[in-house]
């Protein structure tokens, strides 16, 4: 009782102090958990892992792995064999016990020795049924590895069953983290799906900490968009709480306010606000996918010696973890450096051979990335660099494919940047099909509720997964329908949306 209460204490702590104070209080219950009860205890240590993880605290975070990697529970066949480090079991809870415990391996730049047993769970994830916590350490080991799909799907899996069984503060948790895979693999309207349904929420259930992280989501997103009012208020606003308490949050806004400078040619701006990002206590965590911001903006600002360390940090994640996104983010970078070689960073002739190089790296970078936004970053840069030596017909190619992808992605200021060099080429921009996109003309929430109708699922059963009213749900697709020009529900399967 004494374990479960001073748990029960430490959860709190998440929300109303910090995740460092949670997994601090998490290890003294994990203490008081009863020696024949090893599930106990394992479930108390791995609240304290991940909420020393979301603090960026490694010594905590290695405090709890040991202690972890230490319990032994019953594994997949019930015959008490099974270690929590996964090596004779294949339950759900040690597969996801082993991953945990790969982590400091990871975060401390050791990836080569995290990702066999990491890569176990994820593929346990994408083969079979788990329960929740399993789900959510597969979501945050998958996006720690590059596997954002896996990633969405065990965390998509989670938060319907949370949905279905009324577990409201789970429902938070859960869409943070398909949120961020959602950011990470280019899908912007889903991700800001997640968060018009996580926001509200997590702020009427007195959740402080998660609503500030789910609003540095929403600043970076605000960014990639072009609402520099918007990414501004908002980082005012849940600035000074994620930076107290989350520092990944925190990296989140800083990173959104490098990416409104990148895109508007303030680079030594974007470099100030990008390297904190890249060199910071959570640099080898999800933010390291800023990296190739960070080069852009020191290879930009004629200082790309402030990014060789992040570089290196990259291209090492790069090399061990099996996802060819985290590839084309390292492709990226060595175009950038090549280009430097220049000698001002804006992409001019450089050494004997740059040329050949800059091609092949970008052609790679493009072939490679499974996100439409670093596709379209890295048809820009591409589309930059041939402008300027004078590959006019291949130059308009890449920068009308680049603006095309982020106008379909609503990444106004990049789609800016790829028409005025278009605009230097004497092109004129030209109407796409995709300007009439139907999905933007629908809030997030439409959206949501768009995309359950359109599987089948009846207003009753929407409005109980949402936790609305048939009403409001009956509401929406009323606006719905006008908005997409149907007359009928069965005519949202047929929408692209």
């Amino acid at each position: 009782m004494r374990a479960d209460a001073v748990f029960l204490r430490a959860q709190v702590r998440y929300e109303r102090v910090s995740p460092a104070a949670d997994a601090a209080l998490a290890l003294e219950a994990a203490d008081l958990a009863p020696d024949d009860d090893p599930a106990s205890a394992a479930s108390i240590l791995i609240e304290s892992t991940c909420a020393a993880k979301d603090a960026g605290d490694l010594g905590l975070l290695r405090q709890g792995v040991e202690r972890l990697a230490r319990l032994r529970l019953p594994d997949g066949d019930g015959d008490g064999s099974g270690d929590r480090s996964g090596s004779d079991s294949d339950s759900g809870e040690a597969l996801a016990g082993a991953a945990i415990v790969a982590w400091p391996d990871l975060l401390e730049g050791r990836p080569e020795r995290a990702v066999e047993p990491i890569g176990r769970l994820l593929v346990a994830a994408r083969e079979r049924p788990l329960d929740d916590l399993p789900r959510i350490i597969a979501g945050f080991s998958g996006i720690l590895v590059g596997d954002d799909e896996t990633a969405v799907a065990a965390t998509t899996a989670m938060a319907d069953e949370a949905r279905a069984l009324g577990k409201l503060t789970w429902i938070p948790y859960a869409l943070e983290v398909l949120a961020v895979a959602h950011l990470l693999r280019g899908d912007f309207a889903a991700a800001q799906t997640c968060l018009g349904e996580a926001l509200p929420l997590a702020e009427e259930l007195g959740m402080t900490t998660e609503a500030a992280v789910l609003g540095a989501i929403a600043a970076w997103l605000a960014a990639v968009h072009g609402d520099e009012d918007g990414c501004r208020a908002l980082a005012d606003q849940v600035g000074p709480v994620v930076a107290e308490r989350h520092p990944c949050g925190a990296a989140l806004v800083a990173w959104g306010l490098g990416l409104l400078d990148l895109a508007a040619g303030r680079f030594d701006r974007a470099l100030d606000h990008l390297e904190p990002v890249c060199r910071g206590p959570v640099r080898l965590d999800y933010p390291i996918r800023a990296v190739p911001d960070l080069v852009e903006a020191a290879v930009r600002s004629g200082r790309p010696e402030r990014a060789a360390d992040a570089v290196a940090d990259l291209e090492r994640w790069a090399a061990h973890v099996p996802s060819p996104a985290a590839r084309s983010l390292a492709l990226r970078c060595g175009a950038l450096l090549r280009m430097a070689g220049g000698g001002d960073g804006s992409g001019a002739p450089g050494a004997e051979g740059a040329g050949d190089d800059v091609d092949a790296l970008l052609a790679d970078a493009v072939e490679g990335s499974p996100s439409p936004y670093d596709q379209a970053r890295a048809r820009l840069l591409w589309g930059e660099w041939l402008r300027r030596r004078r590959r006019r017909t291949e130059a308009g190619t890449q920068l009308e494919a680049a603006g095309e992808g982020f106008e379909k992605l609503g990444a106004e200021r990049w789609a800016q940047r790829a028409r005025a060099e278009l605009a230097a080429l004497g092109r004129r921009p030209v109407a796409r099909p995709h300007a009439a996109d139907l999905a933007k003309r629908l809030t997030p929430q439409e959206l949501q509720v768009v995309r359950l109708a359109a599987a089948g699922l009846t207003n009753k059963e929407i409005a109980a997964q949402l936790y609305v009213s048939p009403r409001t749900i009956g509401h929406h697709l009323s606006h719905v329908y006008a908005k997409l020009g149907v007359s009928r529900r069965t005519e949202l399967a047929t929408l692209d949306l």
